[in-house]
């Protein structure tokens, strides 16, 4: 699986190119009862505000809550399976991004659409806001943000208190350090990784996923790299691999002294309502503390 299809499926990227506003949608009364939410995130969202038994299929790539892993899966970002879709008869299709096939079948079919962004936090909070808006589901959507916003001040780093330097890696090439890019200033993850008392020194130029030479790695130093490789299955011969390759680079702290975390957990790049729990595995990551697995 080519790793920015995975980026994509769980909502990291395209979520900026449109604001995520439909006043007229959350002003009305409708009662929504066949859902589909379009990306992982906004599956976790419908759930975590009580909405579940409103859902009526989920994507390919949605791995949580547990009861949304038997609904009928309709494709993802680049395949969405509109036939399917059609034949589910949705009342209301929930999407991030462009999504351009399913918003013409929307449009064509009369079925409610609503767009929302959650690509950070502030955007987070006001995509739970919206859904639970359109969901009637006010009460819990504030909730839900109060609870989010409670857990993140309890594992925020102190404002005096220093930043390790870190480096956001999405993969390489085995056998070599070839093919990398890193997550730009305005990501979701250089954001939690703030958070979590990190500071991603190799973010870039502003661009969404910079590419990453190894002249750019070695002069920013970071100790700790972290490298996500989401829904690997690595074993212990292969991380050894991928970790030998890091060798190459013996002047970089985070190399020499083998803090290379590989993190293959696909939920950690999942921006939505557990931002919380991901916030203190890259913690747990950063700080050479259990807990990243």
């Amino acid at each position: 699986m080519a790793l920015v299809a995975v980026i994509t499926a769980v909502g990291l990227a395209g979520c900026r190119q449109r604001p995520a506003t439909d006043s007229a949608l959350e002003s009305e009364k409708t009662t929504f009862t066949r859902i589909i939410p379009m990306a992982p995130n906004l599956v976790e969202t419908v759930f975590a505000l009580g909405a579940g038994d409103k859902v009526v299929a989920v994507t390919d790539f949605t791995i949580y809550p547990p009861e949304a892993l038997d609904l009928p899966r309709i494709g993802g970002t680049f395949n969405a399976n509109l036939e399917k879709i059609t034949r589910l008869q949705p009342d209301l299709v929930i999407i991030q991004g462009e999504h351009d096939q399913v918003a013409r079948l929307c449009q064509a079919r009369g079925i409610r659409l609503l767009r929302v962004r959650m690509d950070s936090i502030a955007t987070i909070r006001n995509g739970i806001r919206q859904i639970g808006a359109v969901l009637d589901r006010h009460e819990a959507a504030l909730q839900l943000v109060e609870e989010i916003d409670r857990d993140l001040a309890a594992l925020a780093a102190g404002p005096g208190q220093p930043r390790r330097p870190v480096a956001l890696v999405m993969g390489h090439t085995p056998g070599g350090l070839r093919g990398m890019t890193t997550f730009g200033p305005e990501s979701f993850l250089t954001e939690l990784v703030e958070l979590a008392g990190g500071r991603n020194v190799v973010a870039g130029d502003g661009s969404a996923y910079p590419p990453l030479s190894l002249e750019a790695l070695a002069a920013r130093g970071p100790e700790v790299i972290l490298e996500f490789r989401p829904a690997e299955s690595l074993d212990d011969a292969q991380r050894a691999r991928l970790l030998a390759d890091w060798s190459a680079l013996p002047g970089v702290p985070a190399a020499a002294s083998g803090r290379i975390r590989f993190i293959t957990a696909p939920e950690l790049l999942i921006p939505g309502p557990r931002v919380a729990d991901i916030v203190r595995r890259l913690a747990a990551a950063i700080h050479d503390e259990a807990g990243l697995d």
